[in-house]
């Protein structure tokens, strides 16, 4: 033990350093899934993600009509 204060500030040297491998590896990991999962949203139809408006014939619309009845007016 003839250099305490080498060996401390060794170890918090390692110590920083590993911390910031492991920070910046999450970081990658998160930045390569968000790209990930923006391409796949991409790559898909839009039917299959739900972005497209829902189409509306004339027989669905009436049968829609037909199942709820109107309002009636109050007396």
């Amino acid at each position: 033990m003839a250099h305490p204060k080498l060996r401390t500030s060794r170890h918090l040297r390692r110590t920083k350093l590993i911390g910031a491998f492991a920070f910046s590896a999450l970081v990658g990991v998160g930045s390569y899934s968000a790209t990930y999962y923006v391409l796949v949203r991409m790559s898909e139809p839009a039917a299959v993600v739900g972005l497209a408006s829902p189409v509306v014939t004339g027989s669905h619309s009436q049968a829609h009509a037909s199942a709820s009845p109107a309002p009636q007016p109050a007396p």
